[in-house]
């Protein structure tokens, strides 16, 4: 990364290049306008956007490497980077895939935080798409995984946020869990997941202006992540709790757009349309739903949300009225 400053009274321009250490071929060019008072706090965006830009980047052509690699060579490492190239696609068989993968990855490298802290991730994310036969089952998994990653390494960013996502999504122990992903921003500041997973926590206790905040931060920091389409949904749903419908509605679609297989994207979708009275245009939102989850019943996601009080009770009134079965 290089760059320079200059300056006219008070003014500050900063033009940052992002390039390939390797080739010298230009990946990225910014320029940054502020003020000599704001120093700090541009230097924080321009971190904040060049991470954005490196860690995909980096992960991508990592992925390229490992899949041209031979199957007899591959190290855990390897092996994780293929799961999460299987489970961005969010359908069974890719989520299947990806499993047998991380489950390759842990017993090929046992003392590797990395295999067990995406396992972890993995039964969270398959019980929020509605496909766990056995939630308790699901959840106990979930946190033997992030329990023994965090024993490998008790400052693993991921790790921390996962746990914290999973006790307070799975098992409603928000104390324990907002003190995890707060360590986890703290030890990991531009882990994405660890500011989304925050979010959640504090979108599911009402706490609007926190989960906002969190979110946005989530976003910055994940321009180009392969799963941008999840942090993408949390800021949709925080901005649902904060009932500001219209930008939940752009959020969603946009999620939908970078991936339409996410079903809590089109929950919160098909709720925003019904706080905006927009029932009809839920109809179709609906369909969809139900073909990705067949077995989605009101009554069923009453019992397992992590939303709380009001809030939960409303989310699920709107989703009944667009007409998802109970």
């Amino acid at each position: 990364l290089q760059g320079g400053v200059r300056r006219a009274g008070d003014r500050l321009r900063l033009t940052t290049e992002l390039s390939d250490a390797e080739t010298g071929a230009i990946i990225r060019a910014d320029r940054h306008d502020g003020e000599t008072g704001d120093l700090f706090a541009l230097q924080d965006r321009i971190a904040e956007r060049v991470i954005g830009m490196i860690a995909p980047q980096v992960r991508e052509r990592e992925l390229a490497r490992a899949l041209r690699k031979p199957p007899t060579s591959l190290t855990a490492y390897d092996l994780v980077l293929r799961a999460m190239a299987e489970m961005r696609y969010m359908d069974r068989p890719s989520m299947q895939r990806a499993f047998t993968l991380l489950r390759e990855a842990a017993a090929l490298e046992p003392a590797h935080s990395l295999p067990h802290s995406h396992l972890a991730w993995w039964h969270v994310f398959w019980s929020a798409q509605g496909w766990s036969q056995d939630w308790a089952e699901d959840a106990d998994a979930a946190d033997a995984a992030a329990r023994v990653a965090l024993e490998r390494d008790r400052n693993d960013g991921m790790a921390l946020a996962v746990r914290g996502l999973m006790l307070s999504y799975m098992q409603r122990d928000f104390g324990l869990a907002r003190r995890l992903l707060d360590q986890a921003v703290a030890v990991s500041p531009s882990c994405a997941l660890a500011w989304s997973c925050g979010s959640s926590l504090r979108a599911w206790l009402d706490e609007r202006v926190e989960a906002l905040r969190w979110a946005e931060r989530a976003v910055r920091l994940a321009p180009l992540d392969p799963f941008s389409f999840l942090h993408e949904q949390i800021l949709a749903h925080a901005f649902y709790t904060a009932e500001r419908f219209d930008d939940a509605l752009h959020w969603c679609h946009t999620s939908l757009a970078n991936n339409p297989r996410h079903t809590p994207t089109w929950r919160t979708l098909i709720a925003s349309l019904v706080a905006l009275g927009r029932v009809a245009e839920a109809r179709d939102p609906c369909a969809r739903l139900l073909e990705l989850q067949p077995s989605f019943s009101l009554e069923g996601y009453a019992r397992l949300t992590p939303l709380q009080g009001v809030t939960r009770d409303v989310f699920i009134s709107r989703l009944k009225t667009a007409g998802l079965p109970g």
